[in-house]
Parts: structure tokens; sequence; C-alpha cells
């Protein structure tokens, strides 16, 4: 045989076993909706349930990313769906509703259902948000899946729990209970034999080994098909009106809809899309791990999205990737599209034959079936995640559970999310909002004022205290400042404090609690003659702190950055020195003398440039008064600050001058100065004429570099602290 020939075979094979399936899946999730009031339509039902596989089939398969991947019905959402159902039958079960209209308002419910997890997959495929749902918390999507796989098991269980039709009119406890027995102890050999021999194949088999052992067993005691469906181990649907059944829709259009009964079930409907979108991305991303292929998750969400749009007109089963079936087909090598048409076949046929295919499967191998997908989802959740969980999220997860069990999925699922954030600000309170916290001394201005001022603000900034912030600031922020300011405060070694500096820089955002506190410590401040400084707020925390009372003004200084904050409280400082700091700049200058007077004199006007970026460093700068600052312009058009100098006999443009390097900032005169010029010829010549005042050159440039690799070893050890 031909290689073509072996892949065409190939992949009707596994077409024709995901089709098998599905058919059988589809009529257990058809009898476990229609159960109860419901279970007289039953038939109906599974004819909706191969309506949506074939949607599923058709729609993902042409549209998902990988070649080869299947879809159909999932237990997850139609487990919800199963609770949303269950709640209209119950609101329909009051006197005085009519009974012609339940059939209609389950199928309005399926409709709406899925069609509004189509929708929103749809949505968020387009905005590209699908990973917005995978910030679901970890603990919370356990418990959902367990509770999910409670519902189902709970559907399962009130199947096999129906009442049948015998003689005494009701069954017996004793026969129910053999009945849920037997299928809870074939739903776990289908579990264990699934983690054995994990193969689509092996769940197929034992199911029909279940059905033919239970035709078997009835055989030989003598029991007809009549007898069985008397006894309730065979479904028993209603006559069917229409010789063919209708799609979803069309018998949607036929009935009266009991809105009342439906919005009881609003609840629950407004959850589905969120549990399905949860289940989808898993899926698709263990999809696109088992088979090492990369999927690309916004279309595959789409494709689902549509899937789920086209079963609400056919159907109204919600489904997207089945696993294991997809994953199979992958790794075997069928990665053809049309490999969906062959799984139509089976489903096709089971449309075409109706009830008679009910007729086949008795009620518990359906129950069995689906207390095994309730079983796997539950080992799922927890043998997958649990041993990763601490002991506060395993109490989230069996939270989820116990509301669920008692109050519903959407209370376990507003439960779980409460006692998740709660459990996030527990753990956020924990970490110190404070990153670092350093005296004034190890983070000082860029801000030069000559020698001897420059010697007398390090003697002073040891009153400053720099506290830099992370992260998101809440409520309790509070606490930690205050404890922060306590200590230094107590601290006996180091100065008075007088300026307390909050760095935002690393501060992501911050709520009412957050900038109280500010206040608050604003009010300790004041008390004790602590001015309080704010740097890299953004425009909104400013606007907060304007709100909260701390507008620019004397409670609360607001600054651009950490640098200019840091020479604010150093002006501050010397202003409130009564150092002769006049008479020593002034000693320094003439100190200088000798030399100046051998260089040409610059005087320059506010904004004037001494010295263009990129320009040849050819010159050397001494300023005598004024101030010029160092600014450089950055690839995305901002301005930084890089240097101020602002005293008498500092020099300026000593990196370029003596590297030969072209100018890597612009200086700018903040104000109007005076500097001179030293030419590198100059130098040569004051070398070769005036040693000494060539000597008094380089003590100049090495104090000024000395004093900026101090300052950066300095900031060195702190980043490392």
């Amino acid at each position: 045989m031909t290689r073509p020939a072996v892949d065409a075979l190939a992949l009707m094979a596994g077409g024709l076993v995901a089709g098998g399936v599905a058919v059988v899946t589809s009529a257990s999730f058809a009898a476990l909706l229609f159960s109860g009031p419901l279970s007289a339509h039953v038939a109906q039902g599974m004819a909706w349930a191969l309506f949506a596989v074939i949607a599923h089939l058709l729609v993902l398969a042409r549209l998902c990313t990988l070649p080869g991947t299947l879809a159909t019905s999932q237990s997850l959402p139609i487990a919800v769906l199963a609770a949303a159902l269950g709640a209209v039958a119950q609101a329909m079960s009051a006197p005085g509703v009519s009974p012609g209209s339940l059939l209609p308002t389950a199928a309005a419910t399926l409709v709406i259902g899925t069609a509004l997890i189509g929708a929103v997959l749809v949505v968020l495929a387009r905005f590209d948000a699908g990973r917005l749902a995978r910030f679901l918390p970890y603990p919370v999507l356990i418990g959902v899946m367990a509770s999910s796989g409670w519902l189902l098991a709970e559907g399962a269980l009130q199947l096999l729990r129906e009442p049948g039709a015998a003689a005494g009119g009701r069954w017996s406890p004793g026969d129910a209970g053999w009945m849920t027995g037997a299928a809870a102890g074939w739903a776990v050999l289908m579990a264990w034999a699934n983690r054995r021999w994990p193969h689509p194949l092996v769940v197929v088999l034992l199911l029909a080994v279940g059905a033919a052992a239970c035709h078997l067993g009835a055989a030989a005691l003598g029991l007809s098909t009549a007898d069985l469906e008397r006894l309730g181990w065979l479904l028993r649907p209603a006559a069917s009106p229409d010789p063919t059944p209708l799609p979803l829709v069309g018998t949607l259009w036929r009935g009266d809809v009991d809105w009342a009964a439906l919005a009881v079930a609003a609840p629950l409907l407004a959850a589905a899309p969120l549990v399905t979108t949860i289940a989808m991305l898993l899926n698709a991303a263990a999809l696109e791990t088992a088979v090492r292929q990369p999927v690309d998750m916004g279309r595959d969400m789409r494709a689902a999205g549509l899937g789920n749009l086209a079963a609400a007109l056919a159907g109204g089963l919600p489904g997207y990737h089945q696993l294991g079936l997809s994953s199979l087909n992958l790794r075997q090598g069928l990665h053809r599209r049309r490999i969906a048409l062959w799984a139509t076949l089976p489903c096709g046929a089971a449309l075409l034959a109706g009830p008679a295919l009910l007729a086949w499967l008795p009620r518990p191998v359906m129950g069995a079936l689906l207390l095994f997908l309730a079983l796997q989802m539950v080992l799922d959740a927890l043998a997958g995640g649990w041993g990763r969980l601490s002991r506060l999220e395993r109490a989230i997860v069996a939270l989820v559970v116990t509301v669920t069990v008692t109050l519903g999925f959407l209370a376990g699922l507003v439960a779980g999310l409460l006692a998740a954030a709660v459990l996030f600000a527990v753990h956020c309170a924990r970490i110190d909002p404070v990153r670092m916290a350093v005296s004034g001394t190890l983070v000082a201005s860029r801000v030069s004022r000559g020698h001897a001022v420059d010697a007398r603000v390090r003697e002073l900034a040891g009153a400053v205290l720099v506290l830099q912030l992370q992260g998101f600031l809440f409520f309790g922020i509070a606490d930690r400042l205050q404890q922060r300011l306590r200590q230094r405060l107590a601290d006996a070694t180091a100065p008075p404090l007088r300026h307390l500096v909050l760095d935002c820089r690393r501060v992501v955002g911050s709520d009412s609690s957050a900038i109280h506190s500010f206040a608050m410590l604003a009010d300790v401040l004041a008390r004790t003659g602590v001015a309080l400084v704010v740097a890299h707020a953004s425009a909104r925390m400013r606007t907060q702190m304007e709100v909260a009372g701390l507008a620019p003004g004397a409670r609360c200084v607001h600054v651009d950055d950490l640098d200019r904050a840091m020479q604010w409280c150093e002006d501050t400082l010397l202003q409130a020195d009564h150092a002769p700091r006049d008479a020593a700049a002034a000693a320094a200058l003439a100190g200088l003398e000798p030399l100046l007077a051998r260089l040409p004199r610059l005087e320059l006007r506010a904004g004037e440039r001494l010295i263009v970026q990129g320009s040849a460093g050819a010159d050397l700068f001494i300023l005598a008064a004024g101030s010029v600052s160092a600014r450089r312009l950055q690839a995305d058009g901002t301005v930084v600050r890089l240097q101020t100098s602002a005293g008498a006999g500092v020099v300026v443009g000593e990196v370029g001058f003596f590297t030969e390097a072209d100018r890597t900032a612009d200086v700018v005169a903040d104000e109007a100065s005076t500097a001179y010029r030293l030419t590198r010829a100059g130098l040569l010549q004051l070398e070769r004429d005036e040693p000494a005042l060539a000597l008094l050159v380089h003590r100049l440039v090495e104090r000024e570099l000395a004093a900026r690799v101090a300052h950066l070893v300095g900031v060195v050890q702190v980043l490392e602290a």
C-alpha cells in the first residue's frame, strides 16, 4: 500500500475514533442536562448535543492554529450550564407555570449561555485580552476546577438516582444505591486505566465493555428493553413530534420562554464565560506543551468563540479544544484539517439513529462516564498543583469547594476571589515599602559648590534621611514609615534630622490610605521641625496628595527628581548654617588669581552655552562666579541634568579636555556667570613656563575627580546593601 493511502487510512481512523468518543460523551452530557423534569426531552437534548459537536469540530478545525486539532463539548462549562438548567427547572416547578414552556426555556438557557461564552471569547481575542484570564489566582483556579468536578458529579448522581417507572412507582433505596455504586466503581476503574494507559480508546473500550455487560446481564435475567426502561436502566425519551430533530434555535422559536425562570440562572450564565475562557486557555497551553508546537492563543480563542456561536444556533452545548484527541492526532502526524470531517460521520450517524442510541447506552454507563470526567477534573486540579500550594492557599481551595457545595458555584467563585484578595493584601503588607533608607551623605546632589563648601555640605548632609519607596503603596505603609522615622529620630549617633526625602521613583501606584499615611507623617514631622520632601511623584500621585492637604508648601515640598530634592535640602542646610563660607570661597578664588590672570575671561548670560554637545573637547574652564549645568539630550528627546557647578574655583569640561574625546553634554549657564578658559596649548605652556600654576590646575582636576569617585563609591555601596 502506498504512503498516501496509509496516511489517508490513518486520518480516517483517527477521525472516526474521535467522532465515536464525541458521540458517547454527547449522550452522557445530554442525559446530564436533561435530567429531572427535563428527562422526557432527553432525545431532543442528545440531538442538540450532536449538532453542537459537529459545529465545534468543523469551525475550530478550520480556524485553529495547528491542523489536526479537534474541538468537542467540554465538561467544565457544561457542569455550570447543568446547574443553570437545574435552577431553571426548579423555578418552573412552581404551581401555575405552563409545562409547555419548559423545553423552550431550557433551549433559551442553552442558547444564551453558549452564545455568551462565544461572544466573550471572540471579544477577548479581538482585544488580545485572553491573557487576563490567566490573572485568576492559582488557588481559585484549582478550586473552580474541583468545584466544577463536584457539579458534574452531582449531576451524574442525580441522573443515577432518578426514579424509574416500576410497578412500585419509584426506585427502592437499595436499587438506586446499587446503580450508583456500580457506576462509581466503573468510573474509578476508568480513571485508573486512563492513568495507566492514557489513550482515548481505553475509555471507549471500557464504556463498550460496560454497556455490553449490562445488556448481557439483562439478557441472562430475561429482561427486555421495555423492562430495562421500566427499571430505569435505560432512558425512556418521549416521542419527538418531528420526524427529524430540529436544531436548537428552531425549537426556541416554536415555544414560549419563561423569562422569569430564566433570570434565576443569570448569575451562573454570567460565570460560564469566565470558567470556559480559563479552561480553554489551559487546554490550548497544555496542547502546545504536549506536541511542542506554538499555539497562537488569540487565533485559537477566536476559533473557539466562533465555534460556540455556531453551537449556540445548532445545539447550545459549549466546547473548545479536546486535549486528549488533539494531542494524539498531532503526535501521530495527522496534521490535516479534514480529519474533522471524518469525526463528524459518527456524529451524523448517531443523529440519524436518534433515540435508538439511547437504548444502547445504559444509564449506569453514562453515569460512570460523567463520574469519570468529574474525577478527572478533580485529579487534574489537585494532583497537578496541590503540592505547590501553601496551607493558606489550600484553605482557599477548600473554601471555594465548600461554598460551591453549600451555596452554589458563583458564590464559591466570589468567595475564592475575595479570599485570594485578602491573602494577597496580607502578603503585600509583609513587604517593606521602603526599598532603601540612606543618609544624605551617600546620595548627594550633582551640584559642585567648590571644595570648601562641598566639604561643609558633606558634614551637614547627615541631617537628611532618604527613603526610597517601591511597589504599590496601600494601607500597610503608614506603620512602616512611622517605624523608620522613629528609629531615625531615636538614633543618638546621627545628627538631628532636618529633612525626610521620599523617593517615589519605583512606586507604581498608591491608594487613598497611603496618601493619608503621608499626611499623617507630615503632621508628625511638622511637630518635630522636620521638612517632608517628595521626589519623583507621578502626576496622579501629586493630585492625590494635593487633595489630602499636601500641596506644595511649608508642610510638603514637591520636586521632580531625587537630585533636585537633595539640592533643595543642601541649599536649605547651607542657608541655616553660620559657617563663614563666603570668606572661604573668596580665599579659594584669591589663591587662583595668579592662574586666572593668565587666562581669557568669559562672561555668560543666563541660558548661554559654555560647551556644546558633540564638539571637540579642546578647552578646560574654571568657574569664578555664577552657576552652570551639564545637560545631555537623550534619544527620546528628554534632557537630563548631569552636573551643576556653582562655586568659585570649580573646573568644568575636564574629562573631554584630558581624554580629547567629543563633548557628551551641553554646559549651559543657569544664571549670569563668569568663567576662564584654558586651552590644551595653554596648559602645555604653563607646564613649560609656570610649573607651579600647571600643578595647581592638575590639583583642581584631581580634587574634582576624586570627589566624584568617592560619591560613586558611596552610591554603589548603597545599591549593594
